[in-house]
């Protein structure tokens, strides 16, 4: 959360504590929350190394947030080859992890949007959208409208743009808002 908020220095700091030895004890929560952190530290290398440490050390995806924070990472470094590999395993433990539903949607939403397939991009994006709100999740429901705006005519794309703006200045999210209110000139 820090870093959502433009807190670089507060999550380097909270990260600090949250490093591969928690490993060998079996804590891959934290390691998949720390993935996920880094990759809102704009550090996809370091997000999808502690991913794949945590699989390789456990054979597994991990904890959930581990799922997520794959799905998430690959999503953002465009390893769309990756990316749809793991899907199948994503969305059956989505079962498990409600989250994985929604983040599995969005991934794949962006990675159709990237090969032009428009018209499952905007229904993965659209399910993504429902399902992050479901689940009452406010930041990643206006972060998964910045992508369907990317797709909608330009009056839906302002409207969508608008509402993430609003979700993020209620949420204090500035780094998000500043970007938002860029692309709304």
């Amino acid at each position: 959360m820090r870093a959502q908020r433009g807190d670089e220095a507060g999550a380097r700091e909270a990260l600090a504590v949250v490093d591969d030895r928690l490993l060998s004890f079996g804590m891959d929560s934290p390691a998949g929350l720390a993935a996920l952190a880094y990759l809102e530290l704009a550090q996809p290398d370091e997000a999808l190394r502690r991913c794949d440490t945590t699989v390789a050390t456990h054979r597994r995806a991990g904890s959930a947030f581990v799922g997520v924070a794959l799905v998430e990472t690959l999503s953002t470094m465009g390893a769309w080859e990756r990316l749809t590999a793991i899907l199948p395993t994503s969305r059956a433990l989505a079962n498990v992890m409600k989250l994985l539903r929604p983040v599995s949607d969005r991934a794949e939403g962006r990675m159709r949007a990237e090969r032009g397939e428009h018209g499952d991009a905007l229904r993965l994006l659209e399910a993504a959208l429902d399902g992050f709100e479901a689940l009452g999740l406010p930041f990643e429901a206006a972060r998964t409208r910045e992508r369907l705006a990317s797709l909608a005519a330009p009056d839906a794309a302002r409207a969508l743009l608008e509402s993430s703006l609003a979700t993020y200045a209620d949420l204090r999210a500035a780094p998000h808002a500043d970007r938002v209110r860029s692309l709304l000139g």
